[in-house]
């Protein structure tokens, strides 16, 4: 016991140095013992050895306030009900499986006793306090991981901190639900949030890649990503040639453009002139789909088209690849002209890659950018 009265009685030098030193122990070891001091100040320190807690002295010197734990293993897994005591003031426990945890009583505990408490994933815990004694206002709470927060003693009761964190809303920072594809997709949902895949639920484009090209003989695209999409829509922005009086091809490639297949493709277009003429064409079993007709480009600095190329069924073997396209610019005459083309890989088979090229001569200009389809697989 480190402990003393604080009076400092009138005594020969050595005596007084004793005593002196009895209460310079007292002080530095924090008063402790297994029962309080005789003397007691208000807000004075003890270290209960018993209750194993530090305790502090109230203002009005009339009882004593847990301050916190003497424990040095503060934090511990709890698999089982070990009913929480004084003695667990401060601690931290974490709960491994399920069970009930009973609380001691309130008025024992005191106002003021805490702890802090973790459920894990998967694991259910309902707090039982004493008797009629409640814990947020009802007879019990249940705990469903993961989750953590702290237990709260009033001295007549419990409150939990942290454990149900409020909901979001628009105005309100807090917990939120996630919402399913089902729920994205009916869009009259306000309580729950979308995420990326979700949205993607939804339908719309996703940028893949882009480039730009520049006096190249071919534009190779291996971009596809047959584990999210089946259909995509090319994007062509300034396409002109090198050499006058050319169309645009492609071909497809099953082996992400290693080897592109110059046979069985299927195709049909027509151009539209701003003469109010028009230019329709096609080929079964060809060497490539015609994306403009063949003499579409020109190499004029106005002479520049436009193209959006819907693929459709990219990935599917079971299928038949498609392409649908449709243009418009200034072509090798310097007439305005509008193009609608389609064409398919005249074989069924999972393709993931392109080529775009020039019947003759090289690429002189091209903007690209791939959008896959989402929502489409």
């Amino acid at each position: 016991m480190s402990q003393h009265d604080y009076a400092l009685s009138n005594a020969a030098g050595a005596a007084f140095r004793s005593d002196l030193n009895s209460a310079l122990d007292a002080i530095v070891t924090g008063n402790s013992g297994a029962t309080e001091p005789a003397t007691k100040f208000a807000r004075m320190v003890w270290l209960d050895t018993t209750a194993n807690l530090l305790k502090q002295r109230n203002a009005a010197n009339n009882a004593w306030k847990v301050r916190g734990t003497l424990a040095e293993t503060l934090g511990a897994a709890r698999s089982s009900n070990t009913i929480l005591a004084a003695a667990d003031h401060g601690k931290f426990f974490v709960a491994t499986s399920n069970f009930t945890q009973t609380l001691t009583a309130a008025a024992t505990l005191a106002d003021g006793w805490y702890m802090h408490y973790r459920v894990n994933g998967g694991v259910t815990v309902t707090l039982d306090p004493d008797t009629t004694e409640t814990v947020d206002g009802a007879a019990t709470k249940t705990l469903v991981g993961p989750c953590s927060g702290l237990i709260f003693c009033t001295g007549s009761a419990f409150l939990t901190y942290g454990f149900d964190s409020q909901a979001a809303s628009a105005t309100v920072a807090g917990v939120v639900e996630l919402a399913t594809d089902a729920e994205t997709l009916t869009g009259t949902d306000a309580g729950r949030a979308v995420t990326p895949a979700g949205l993607a639920s939804l339908g719309g484009l996703v940028k893949i890649a882009s480039g730009t090209v520049a006096a190249a003989a071919t534009l190779d695209i291996t971009s596809f990503d047959s584990t999210k999409y089946s259909n995509y829509r090319l994007v062509l922005h300034r396409v002109q040639s090198v050499t006058d009086i050319v169309g645009l091809y492609m071909r497809t490639s099953v082996d992400g453009g290693a080897n592109f297949a110059a046979t069985a493709y299927n195709w049909a277009g027509v151009t539209f002139f701003s003469n109010s003429t028009n230019d329709p064409a096609g080929a079964p079993n060809d060497t490539s789909i015609h994306i403009t007709g063949d003499a579409g480009l020109g190499n004029a600095a106005s002479e520049v088209m436009a193209l959006v190329i819907d693929i459709l069924g990219m990935h599917d073997a079971s299928v038949r690849t498609e392409f649908i396209s449709h243009g418009s610019g200034v072509d090798s005459s310097g007439n305005y002209v509008m193009m609608i083309h389609s064409g398919q890989r005249g074989i069924e088979e999972a393709n993931n890659a392109i080529r775009l090229f020039m019947n003759s001569g090289n690429i002189s200009t091209m903007d690209w950018s791939l959008y896959a389809m989402a929502g489409q697989q």
